[in-house]
């Protein structure tokens, strides 16, 4: 095992075991840590999913409390890690066989082994770069769209005047380019650095509805919004293989509408009922599907998605009301106590019921005998120690020898 200068770990089949001199600033990734982290995070997006379903939960809630959990959910799943200042919680190997089965189902072919883990790893790896290939792809060819095809709407009235009305006083200032442009079912913003708005090219707006379109546009961008959609973006390219994840994608756009929404509309009775005639007329519009795809940029309003539509209708109505904060603060405060949780205490197998002792297997001490059924002994200074199924992690430089030999 590989010692290091302040501290280390060994590391066998997932297990790790940590000195007695280690600080409470370091961190560590295990496969129970990766494990328990996208349950907490799926969990986190169940309570979110479930919220949405049901109505008067979500007119009842904060948006801003929905939004935590949603982050709460990604945070967690990008670091899924253990802290020094972890509680350890050991379990016997027998409890927790059905979790270490992955690893240990160890699989023989032309000389090299591999496991039911190893098998998972790659095809994730692969998934991704297969994804993560596809995704840059499109983002190319929207951008090239968009310079051939775009009209540059951004210093013509009334445009220009509304988009310098908007951004008054912003810190930023006008940093928007806005375009008419063919191919697109309704109006939307997208790039983090440089946004466009682009609107599809033969849409009716009068100048009313022109401003809340834009107003709405430069919202979600001032929300950092549109940062937040790449990053939910690259989760679904990372963990492609997790439903959650795209769960969280969806939710996470309907929660940009509805802030959205709620910020230009600012409770006012009178700009409500504008602005929800200005969606509907929108939608009523947006009958021919985007070329663009969707998870490339926030939309205003799609006549095909009915269900976002509604939803959002009846959230500014709803919103009229002052929202509750019980139900928002106790939502909030079991979140936080289970992502508290979930660094809190650490899990892991324990191997032996005695104090574990530390050594350096090197190639002058140690060798190894593999066995006819795929497994290996572990010798030291000539006295066995220990049979494994893989020898991840060992010293290749060590010996290995056939059983026969």
């Amino acid at each position: 095992y590989k010692r290091q200068d302040f501290y280390f770990w060994k590391t066998v089949q997932g297990n790790y075991e940590r000195r007695k001199d280690e600080t409470l600033m370091y961190i560590y990734i295990t496969t129970f840590s990766i494990i328990q982290a996208i349950l907490t995070s799926n969990l986190l997006i169940c309570i979110c999913a479930f919220i949405m379903k049901r109505k008067k939960l979500l007119y009842r809630m904060p948006y801003n409390s929905i939004v935590v959990l949603l982050l709460l959910a990604m945070v967690r799943l990008f670091f899924p890690f253990y802290f020094g200042f972890s509680h350890v919680i050991s379990f016997s190997q027998k409890s927790m066989q059905f979790l270490l089965y992955p690893s240990r189902c160890v699989f023989q072919s032309q000389g090299y082994y591999f496991s039911a883990f190893d098998i998972f790893c790659t095809v994730w790896g692969i998934g991704v770069i297969i994804i993560a290939f596809c995704y840059l792809r499109k983002e190319v060819i929207v951008t090239r769209f968009i310079a051939g095809f775009g009209t540059d709407m951004s210093k013509q009235e009334p445009y220009a005047s509304i988009l310098a009305d908007l951004t008054a006083g912003h810190r930023r200032g006008n940093v928007f380019r806005i375009y008419r442009i063919p191919g697109v079912s309704a109006p939307f913003i997208r790039g983090v650095i440089q946004p466009a708005i682009l609107i599809p090219e033969d849409m009716e707006l009068n100048e009313q509805e022109l401003y809340y379109v834009l107003a709405h546009e430069v919202s979600h961008y001032r929300h950092l919004d549109t940062l937040v959609k790449q990053l939910l973006q690259l989760t679904s390219i990372l963990f492609w293989w997790n439903p959650a994840c795209h769960i969280l994608n969806r939710q996470a756009d309907l929660m940009f509408e509805l802030r959205v929404d709620h910020t230009v509309t600012k409770n006012n009775r009178g700009t409500i009922l504008e602005y929800l005639q200005c969606i509907l007329n929108i939608a009523e519009q947006a009958c021919e599907p985007s070329e663009i795809p969707e998870y490339l940029y926030i939309g205003f309003a799609k006549k095909e998605d009915a269900g976002m539509l509604t939803k959002r209708v009846h959230y500014l109505i709803e919103k009229a009301e002052k929202p509750g904060k019980a139900g928002a603060f106790v939502t909030l405060l079991s979140a936080a106590f289970l992502f508290i949780a979930s660094v809190t205490f650490a899990f892991r197998v324990q191997d032996y019921d005695t104090q574990t002792i530390y050594f350096d297997l090197t190639p002058q001490n140690s060798y190894i005998i593999e066995k006819e059924d795929g497994t290996y002994d572990i010798y030291h200074l000539n006295q066995y120690d220990e049979t494994v199924t893989s020898l991840i992690g060992y010293d290749t430089s060590i010996p290995v020898y056939r059983e026969n030999e």
